[in-house]
């Protein structure tokens, strides 16, 4: 519209000038081909050389830019975004020194956001997609690998794939009952689990095992209980990768504090019509 605007008032300036004398001038030093009507000539043909140019190039970049555009649309992030609110609180350590008053802390939240009206589920996770991502190094039981294979993780609390809408393949998702003492698990993506285990991956990864670090580690193996379909953690535009999620209530205390400290919650409502967020701070603020 600024392009158009700036033509039409540029076309209409000399086109209503009142001094006729200056423009019939002109147009008779052109049609003499005089050297300065030459000189006016080839200075306005190479300014429309460079006109055309830079039009080209830029037309050429919105082409490729709305292209790119549509084919983002087209990905499918393995979640569903939309009715999706996510945010993080900043839990002080002097109020919240111990993990057990820092786990009461999210505990509360996640039960007065599930009272809302309008939502669904709420949960939390250490990092959502798409952010900066946990790499480590792991083992699978009874595979060698010339190197350690490296993958995502994150940290999940009960009720995060189903709140975030993230389909189960195989097994079942992490739940309230994978608690400290219990059996140490973990979910994968579908992705690790057919290239380690197989064609019919999904299936067979349930209860294999995998852990930390190399075989000879001193981590616990940790069973295999679901296998998800495939996030993209890293990146709309990235390849897939091996992906890991860890129950947030099973991680040693000297975790826990830390992470829970800077967890991030995901709420899935019906709507957001702008009061989502006001009722959401309300509730944390009150706790």
């Amino acid at each position: 519209l600024v392009v158009i605007l700036t033509a039409v008032l540029f076309s209409l300036v000399p086109a209503l000038s009142r001094d006729q004398r200056a423009l019939d001038a002109a147009l008779r030093e052109e049609g003499r081909g005089s050297t300065a009507g030459g000189g006016r000539v080839r200075g306005r043909r190479l300014l429309v050389i460079a006109q055309v140019a830079i039009a080209l190039m830029l037309s050429t970049g919105a082409g490729l830019m709305t292209r790119s555009f549509i084919r983002a649309r087209e990905v499918r992030p393995g979640f569903k975004p939309d009715g999706l609110v996510t945010f993080r609180v900043g839990i002080p350590e002097a109020r919240y020194p111990t993990p057990a008053s820092v786990a009461a802390f999210d505990a509360r939240v996640l039960e007065a956001l599930g009272s809302l009206p309008g939502v669904r589920s709420a949960s939390g996770s250490l990092r959502l997609p798409m952010e900066d991502p946990m790499r480590m190094l792991f083992s699978v039981e009874h595979i060698t690998t010339p190197t350690l294979p490296l993958g995502t993780g994150s940290f999940v609390m009960p009720g995060y794939f189903e709140t975030m809408q993230i389909p189960l393949v195989a097994g079942r998702y992490i739940d309230a009952t994978d608690l400290t003492g219990r059996l140490s698990v973990v979910v994968v993506n579908e992705a690790l689990a057919r290239h380690f285990f197989g064609g019919a991956g999904a299936r067979d990864a349930v209860g294999k095992r995998i852990k930390w670090g190399p075989p000879a580690s001193p981590q616990p193996w940790l069973t295999i209980v679901g296998v998800t379909a495939n996030v993209k953690d890293t990146g709309l535009d990235r390849n897939q990768e091996w992906s890991i999620y860890f129950p947030a209530l099973q991680a040693p205390e000297v975790n826990l504090t830390g992470m829970m400290r800077s967890f991030a919650f995901v709420v899935r409502a019906n709507g957001n019509d702008g009061t989502l967020m006001r009722d959401i701070g309300r509730v944390v603020r009150a706790i």
